[in-house]
Order: C-alpha cells, then structure tokens, then sequence
C-alpha cells in the first residue's frame, strides 16, 4: 500500500473489494458465462417441430380411453351373448304359443347406424330382462 499525499494530508489508496476477494479465492471451476452464452441452440425448425408436438398432446390419456372403451365393449358383447344363450336355452326347453316380435332378433339392428343400434340392442335387453322376471314370477306362482 502506498501512501499519497492530497492537499497536505495523507491518505490510503483505496483497494477494490470485488478484486481483493478474486484474487485470494479459489480458482472458478466449471463453465464460464463465455461457455454458458455460446451454448448450441437448437435452429428454428427444431423449435416449431417441438412445438407441433407438444400441440399434439399425450397420447397416453387417448390410448387408455381406447383401450378402457374396447375393454367395455368386450363386456358387453359377453354379457349379450350369455343373456341371449340363457334365452334361448329357455326358449327351446319351454314351448310357448305366444310369437316373438321382430324386434327381439339381434340379427335386426344390423341394417341400422351405430347409435341406433346401440338403442336397438338396448331394447332388446330390456325386453330380456323382462321376460326373465316374468318367467320367474310364472314359476313361483307355479309352485305355490
């Protein structure tokens, strides 16, 4: 340190704090603003691409709905199939006189559109159903 004289007095030189400190800390380590500035960057097509695809979406959510939609329909065709053979295994063991309606064929619904048919087999379950409690309450009547 060196000292100076102003106007008759004698004063310090003044020491700067941010370099003092500099120079007696350990050498820095790792990437510099230098390296972090010139960085690769990803070119202009890259980004729209990116953002088309996040625009997109997940397809996770999409695919589990197909796949939960699938799974229901399977169900459903399984449980049509075991209330129609149960009907007609009822059918063929009792021998009515009474004649079906057309509307019962499941065979019917084919020549309608998707949510018609829907509609279309739902009345036939209904219909099933029906007769199901009708023929129980048939058979319990029998019995007493």
């Amino acid at each position: 340190m060196t000292f100076k004289l102003f106007f008759g007095r004698i004063a310090m030189a003044w020491v700067n704090p941010i370099a003092a400190a500099r120079s007696s800390a350990a050498p820095p380590s790792g990437p510099t603003i230098r390296d972090y500035l010139n960085r690769p960057r990803p070119t202009w097509d890259e980004v729209k691409e990116k953002l088309g695809k996040s625009k997109e979406g997940s397809h996770s959510l999409a695919d589990w709905e197909k796949q939960q939609e699938e799974n229901y329909k399977e169900d459903l065709r399984r449980h049509r199939e075991e209330v129609l053979g149960k009907s007609k295994k009822s059918k063929k063991k009792k021998v009515s006189s009474s004649s079906q309606d057309s509307d019962s064929d499941p065979d019917s619904c084919d020549s309608f559109g998707r949510d018609k048919k829907f509609i279309c087999h739902l009345f036939i379950f209904m219909y099933m159903f029906i007769n199901y409690f009708k023929e129980k309450e048939k058979e319990k009547e029998e019995k007493d």
